[in-house]
């Protein structure tokens, strides 16, 4: 393992020493994965532009008109770029929110934003990730690679606000039984908040999948699901309901 360690580029053994780390916390939850493929990793870690053209303009307008000050930023993937302005308002009161979160960002896109902010990021006493669960989507992405492109964007954003506090929120459940790769999600989600232990500036906040499912991903059968409003038809956003849920785990 050190011979091969010695040959791959810095950024890359760094990925992959925090993924093996990251499966040791994880434990048993990862039951029949031994390793993190290092391909998978690169997916997750190595900065992509945002591929598609209103992503990428959305970064372009980011990055023209950046705030001088924004007491919180938020940082992510669609789950945080959709959440109403007027709610934002009046959940965060006086506090100035700058959504730097673009709708379709996985962590790779993520990074590349942040690169980009650097040098010219607001200051800012808060920032909120929420990435992730577009990587999740690819069965071909194991837990441990997207749990190493989380914690690199992670990583990124405590040096890029070296005075703020990170609060790192866990990948939500989703998909019409609000079980899609169930498994991969708590595992990603348990690996995460090990890593997120005792390190400072950094919070990992864990949503009350019930509360937020109405009960839903307890439920056995379709006909037993109730109805739930805190998420959008697509049964991967969030309605204003939803929001609701979130702000009351960040709000703990």
């Amino acid at each position: 393992m050190r011979k091969i360690l010695s040959r791959l580029p810095n950024p890359l053994k760094k990925a992959l020493l925090s993924a093996l780390v990251w499966l040791a916390a994880a434990g048993g939850a990862l039951a029949g994965e031994r390793a993190c493929d290092p391909y998978a990793i690169r997916v997750a870690t190595d900065p992509v532009p945002y591929q598609w053209p209103h992503g990428l303009k959305r970064a372009d307008d980011l990055l023209a008109n950046p705030p001088g000050r924004a007491d919180i930023v938020l940082i992510g993937d669609s789950l945080l770029a959709n959440w109403p302005g007027d709610q934002i308002r009046r959940q965060f009161g006086t506090r100035q929110v700058w959504n730097a979160a673009i709708g379709g960002a996985m962590t790779q896109h993520a990074l590349w934003l942040l690169n980009r902010l650097e040098g010219r990021a607001p200051k800012a006493d808060r920032v909120i990730l929420l990435v992730g669960t577009n990587n999740l989507t690819h069965d071909y992405m194991p837990p441990c690679a997207i749990a190493a492109g989380i914690e690199a964007v992670a990583e990124k954003a405590l040096a890029i606000w070296p005075k703020a506090r990170l609060d790192l929120v866990a990948v939500p459940p989703r998909g019409s039984d609000f079980r899609f790769r169930d498994a991969d999600r708590k595992a990603l989600n348990a690996g995460l908040a090990a890593w997120a232990a005792g390190r400072s500036r950094l919070r990992y906040i864990e949503i009350d999948a019930l509360k937020l499912t109405c009960g839903g991903d307890r439920a056995t059968s379709a006909e037993a699901r109730p109805a739930c409003g805190n998420y959008a038809d697509d049964y991967g956003h969030f309605r204003r309901a939803g929001y609701e849920v979130i702000f009351s785990a960040l709000a703990r």
